[in-house]
């Protein structure tokens, strides 16, 4: 597992307060090293997460912490050498653009329930390779004329270019995460529109461009 890249996006169906987003992110922690802790296949894994992660919401919905009901998509990937693996809950679509295969991974046949609802998710596990220069786009908002003719009409555009492309295709509202694989020694690098820093990891190296 410490070779394993983990990418978790939650997205709550309602607004939330800066003590609710600070109780979510202290049980993604929670679900991380949950993660790590656990031996066998990525697949089988991912699903325990992600029931860990409901289990968490039940428990704060019934509670008194929280006055309405707080419910969301998950999006939870793992990057494992040259594989990912996606696991979707609620109304979540994920890309991969690649000058290989690209593919889209839509969740919204299986409904916009997601966590924090019910003990019985529904929910689906993706896999895909990747290769140099591979893009991944992750997103819950997925905006009705984003698709896989749309986003790959140029598979030779930079990160940045990509990011623009998605500002352009719409007028909604959405939120996403943008990845780039490249080959490297295992550094995160995360761009920002001003700066930019460098989190040590290991594995492949990968791009981050909210």
């Amino acid at each position: 597992r410490e070779s394993d890249i983990l990418i978790i996006k939650f997205s709550p169906y309602r607004v939330i307060e800066k003590d609710e987003n600070n109780i979510i992110l202290g049980f993604l922690e929670k679900t991380s090293q949950y993660f790590y802790k656990q031996n066998g296949p990525i697949t089988t894994v991912s699903k325990l997460c992600a029931e860990y992660l409901n289990e968490l919401l039940l428990k704060l919905n019934i509670s008194k912490n929280v006055s309405e009901v707080l419910s969301g998509s998950l999006q939870f990937l793992v990057l494992h050498d040259k594989d990912v693996y996606f696991t979707q809950c609620g109304n979540a679509s994920s890309f991969v653009i690649s000058k290989i295969r690209s593919m889209q991974f839509d969740e919204k046949l299986s409904g916009s329930q997601g966590l924090g609802i019910t003990k019985v998710l529904k929910f689906k596990i993706y896999h895909a390779e990747l290769s140099t220069g591979d893009r991944i786009v992750i997103s819950n908002k997925t905006p009705s004329d984003w698709s896989i003719e749309t986003l790959t009409e140029d598979p030779r555009v930079s990160i940045s270019h990509l990011r623009k492309t998605l500002l352009q295709r719409t007028n909604q509202d959405f939120d996403a995460i943008i990845l780039q694989v490249r080959t490297g020694t295992g550094n995160i690098h995360e761009l920002k529109l001003e700066n930019q820093r460098i989190i040590s990891t290991t594995g492949t190296d990968y791009v981050d461009n909210p």
